[in-house]
C-alpha cells in the first residue's frame, strides 16, 4: 500500500482517510489492518451525518417548493370549484323561481279557459273600396246628415244626387255614402277623392256636426273596414298610448297593423279570430334604438292585451 491514497466520496462531499507513505509499511499485518480499517469507519461514521445533512438539504427544499406549488394549484381550483357551484346553484333558483311563475300562469289559464272559436264571416269579409261610413253617437235623420255633408261633397266634385248616393234609414246612427259610376275603379276613385278632401290646407280635419235638439252631435266619416281591421287600430292605439307615456313616439301603419318608430317597424298586432287578446310581434332590431327592453317589452304586452301570444321577430 506504499504511496497510496484511500477515498470515499458521497454527493460531492469527501470522506477521506489518507495513509502517508511513511506511515505505511512494506508489509501489514492482520493486527494493523484491522486497527487501520476500525480507524477508518470510525472516521467515515464521524463525517457521515454532515454528509448526509448536505446532500438531502438541498434536495428536500426543491421537493417542498414543488409540493407548495401543487397545494397552491389545489387550492385555486377548490375556489374555482367552489365559484361554478354557486353560480349553479343561483342559476338552479332563478329557473326555479321562473318555473313556479309559469305554473301560476298555467294554473289560471286552467281556471279561464279560453271560449271556443266561433267562425265569424264579418269579421275577415272583403272591404268595399267604393264606400265611405258615416256614424254618430245618437240617432240622427238622413237629411240633416246630407245638408251637413253636402258643401264638403261638392268641393271634391262629387256632389249628392249625382257622383255619390246616401243610403241609410231616414234616422239612424250610421249611414253610408256610395259613390257611383260605370266601373268599380271609377267609384273607388271618386271615393278616394272625397277622402283627401277632408284634410284642409292646414292640415286640420273637417268637422261635421247635425244638431239634435240643443247638442250637436258630430258625425264621423271612416273607410269601410271589416272587425279585424276595426280590432287591429284599436289594438295600436293602445300601444301608442304605452309606448308615448315611455318617451316612445310611433307612427301608424294601419294596413299592415304597425306601430313604426323612426320609420321602422317596431310592434306588429296580429287580432286572433273571435279573441280578445291578439298576438303581439315585436320587432328586435328596431326595439334596441328605443329605451324599453325585451322583458319591458313583453311585460308591456301583457298589460295592455292580457295576451301570451307575444313573438319576436329581427
Amino acid at each position: 500500500m506504499k504511496g497510496s491514497d484511500w477515498y470515499y466520496g458521497s454527493n460531492g462531499n469527501a470522506l477521506t482517510v489518507a495513509l502517508a507513505d511513511s506511515a505505511c509499511p512494506e508489509t501489514v499485518g492482520a493486527e494493523a489492518m484491522q486497527a487501520f480499517t476500525q480507524k477508518a469507519m470510525e472516521t467515515i461514521l464521524a463525517q457521515l451525518p454532515a454528509a448526509l445533512s448536505a446532500a438531502t438539504v438541498p434536495l428536500m427544499e426543491k421537493y417542498e417548493e414543488r409540493f407548495n406549488q401543487q397545494l397552491r394549484r389545489a387550492d385555486g381550483e377548490i375556489h374555482a370549484q367552489r365559484a361554478r357551484s354557486d353560480l349553479l346553484d343561483n342559476t338552479v333558483a332563478g329557473l326555479a323561481h321562473r318555473l313556479s311563475h309559469l305554473e301560476q300562469e298555467l294554473d289560471l289559464a286552467k281556471a279561464k279557459p279560453r271560449p271556443p272559436i266561433v267562425p265569424n264571416p264579418e269579421r275577415d269579409r272583403d272591404v268595399d273600396h267604393t264606400i265611405l261610413t258615416v256614424r254618430a253617437s245618437s240617432a240622427v235623420a238622413k237629411n240633416a246628415v246630407a245638408a251637413a255633408l253636402s258643401p264638403w261633397l261638392t268641393e271634391a266634385n262629387v256632389p249628392l244626387g249625382d257622383g255619390v248616393e246616401l243610403h241609410g234609414d231616414d234616422a239612424a246612427k250610421s249611414v253610408t255614402l256610395a259613390f257611383q259610376g260605370p266601373m268599380e275603379a271609377t267609384r273607388a276613385s271618386r271615393r278616394s277623392q272625397a277622402q283627401q278632401q277632408l284634410r284642409l290646407s292646414d292640415g286640420s280635419w273637417r268637422a261635421f256636426r247635425v244638431d239634435v235638439g240643443v247638442e250637436a252631435v258630430p258625425l264621423h266619416i271612416s273607410a269601410d273596414k271589416n272587425k279585424k281591421m276595426v280590432a287591429t287600430e284599436i289594438a295600436c292605439k293602445k300601444l301608442q298610448r304605452c309606448l308615448a307615456d315611455r318617451g316612445i313616439r310611433t307612427l301608424l301603419d294601419k294596413d299592415n297593423g304597425q306601430r313604426l318608430a323612426k320609420w321602422e317597424p317596431l310592434v306588429r298586432v296580429l287580432p286572433l279570430p273571435a279573441s280578445r287578446t291578439p298576438k303581439v310581434e315585436w320587432n328586435l332590431s328596431a326595439l334596441a334604438d328605443t329605451s324599453l327592453s325585451k322583458e319591458e317589452a313583453n311585460e308591456l304586452a301583457r298589460q295592455v292585451f292580457d295576451t301570451r301570444e307575444v313573438r319576436w321577430s329581427g
